[in-house]
């Protein structure tokens, strides 16, 4: 990704499973400090310590991963990001997925090395690089988080691992 920044850019989506009580809370709570700039900050507090998500501590981490806890308990209480959660959920499964991770390479499923399908993908079947065309990469990155890889047009995936973001 780090090769062809203007081509691809990383959007992430939720779709917390039903294994875990409180991976709805979580993704809430990534939205919310997303909202103030602060998804990595606090997914990585997320993901660290995903065996205890009570409220108590996420109202910790997110005060640690430096959002403005007023705002972040109002927009917390407000339910918004529940149906934000839900919308992406929706999406998922309307997508097809049914567990995480899940990786597609231009609508298809992939299975290998990101970076690689992602460079693959610039290339066309004659060999010529290109820097626009209309395939999607999909890769995703944490546990409660969708990350999608786009390469134009529009694109979707769920995941549960966080990989390096920036592979």
């Amino acid at each position: 990704m780090a090769k062809h920044p203007a081509d691809i850019r990383l959007v992430f989506k939720q779709f917390p499973l039903d294994t875990h009580s409180q991976a709805g809370l979580a993704a809430e709570a990534a939205l919310a400090a997303h909202a103030q700039g602060k998804f990595w900050p606090m997914h990585d507090k997320l993901y660290a310590n995903f065996r205890d998500l009570s409220p108590e501590k996420i109202n910790q981490w997110a005060t640690e991963a430096g959002l403005d806890l007023v705002r972040f308990t109002v927009d917390m209480k407000s339910g918004k990001y529940k149906t934000a959660v839900q919308k992406e959920v929706d999406e998922g499964v309307e997508a097809g997925v049914q567990g995480t991770p899940t990786i597609f390479v231009n609508g298809k499923r992939y299975n290998g090395p990101i970076a690689s399908g992602i460079e693959n993908s610039f290339h066309s079947r004659d060999g010529r690089s290109r820097s626009a065309f209309p395939h999607r990469v999909f890769a995703h990155y944490t546990f409660t988080a969708i990350a999608i890889s786009e390469v134009g047009g529009q694109g979707r995936c769920w995941s549960m691992r966080r990989h390096n973001h920036t592979s």
